[in-house]
């Protein structure tokens, strides 16, 4: 949604513009109704829903005009992110699992995630990886915050569970171990 106002004669017209300058919507034919007034303000609003927007970052104008043919643009760039995060699974827990693990013994998960690509071209961008989440049994055992704000960033993690996590000391029990990556816009991957 956007707002403008003027405080001179008025907004005659509200546009939504593409990269290209095509409008892809607007408002017209909105001049101050008072005539004969010097001054006044008059708002106007714009909410409009464009279709068919491709993935990554776009960029839009919003275009006022007043009726005396002033022109004021403002630029709006519009990231879409519609897909889920990459993920992928390596170390040690990962490479030899379901495979018995010692009584003294630890390994290592290593998870790289990936939300888009950072300096890519406007259509790699996306939102970028905030956290990675690691169940074990279902119960949240690690959550890894992305420290670094900024878009298309991905997130990664070496995890060496504390050896008390696997509290079997009869052997043969399974744990189940899940991975969850989640993008900025809520956006989930998961993997165990």
């Amino acid at each position: 949604m956007t707002n403008v106002h003027d405080g001179g004669l008025g907004v005659q017209k509200l546009e939504v513009l593409n990269a290209a300058n095509q409008v892809q919507g607007g408002v017209h034919n909105n001049s101050c109704p008072a005539v004969g007034v010097k001054v006044c303000e008059y708002r106007a609003s714009i909410s409009r829903t464009i279709a068919n927007i491709p993935e990554g970052l776009n960029q839009y104008k919003i275009r006022a005009t007043d009726p005396g043919g002033k022109v004021s643009e403002q630029a709006r760039p519009i990231r879409i992110d519609t897909s889920e995060p990459d993920l992928t699974l390596q170390g040690t827990m990962f490479d030899l699992r379901e495979t018995e693990l010692g009584p003294t013994e630890t390994r290592t998960l290593t998870v790289l995630s990936a939300d888009g690509v950072p300096g890519g071209t406007p259509a790699q961008q996306r939102s970028g990886v905030e956290k990675i989440e690691i169940y074990v049994d279902g119960v949240l055992e690690h959550t890894e915050n992305q420290a670094v704000p900024g878009d298309s960033r991905g997130l990664n993690l070496n995890w060496t569970p504390p050896r008390s996590l696997f509290t079997d000391t009869e052997g043969g029990s399974q744990y189940v171990v899940e991975v969850v990556v989640t993008d900025k816009v809520g956006h989930e991957k998961g993997r165990s």
